[in-house]
């Protein structure tokens, strides 16, 4: 199977285990969380996102990790082309200064860290994977879910599926 073809069938798969389908079979979409499953309080992953158009299309990509026993608390980061990644505040209210992927700078919040070091992005054909090192803090400890969502040039946002899980521990 191509990775055309890939793609388009992955976008499919999405739209019915979300239930949330459009009709353009144009919209970005996410792929996968590697590891999808795991614990610590540390790893690194990797989140791939797609456009059918293509990965130039691809604007942001939104990683949250949600406490499954406290579902307000979450390590919410963004990443925005071409090396940026910005992690959410405690109050859920604003966006801390951004760590560059490939560099010796770190975000944190109570919840969790973003270390830029161990962090970088990729595109290939039409998708992008952004690898983010990952520092889990008290708050989060027990079963979180992993979800992740991306948008394109246009505002379009896809669906934000559960594509893991991590037992901060």
């Amino acid at each position: 199977m191509s990775r055309a073809s890939f793609a388009v069938f992955c976008a499919v798969v999405l739209c019915v285990l979300t239930q949330s389908c459009s009709t353009g079979g144009s919209e970005p979409f996410a792929v996968s969380v590697t590891p999808s499953s795991g614990s610590g309080y540390h790893g690194v992953f990797s989140f791939v996102t797609s456009d059918p158009r293509g990965a130039s299309h691809l604007f942001r990509s939104h990683m949250v990790f949600t406490s499954v026993d406290h579902p307000s608390t979450t390590c919410y980061a963004v990443f925005l082309p071409p090396k940026s990644v910005y992690l959410m505040n405690d109050a859920n209210t604003a966006w801390l200064s951004p760590v560059m992927l490939g560099t010796a700078s770190v975000a944190q919040n109570s919840r969790c860290s973003v270390n830029g070091t161990a962090s970088s992005v990729r595109t290939e054909g039409n998708n992008r994977t952004v690898t983010m090192e990952f520092t889990f803090k008290e708050p989060m400890a027990g079963a979180n879910t992993i979800s992740l969502a991306t948008d394109d040039s246009q505002g379009t946002l896809s669906p934000r599926p559960t594509l893991g899980t991590w037992t901060v521990r």
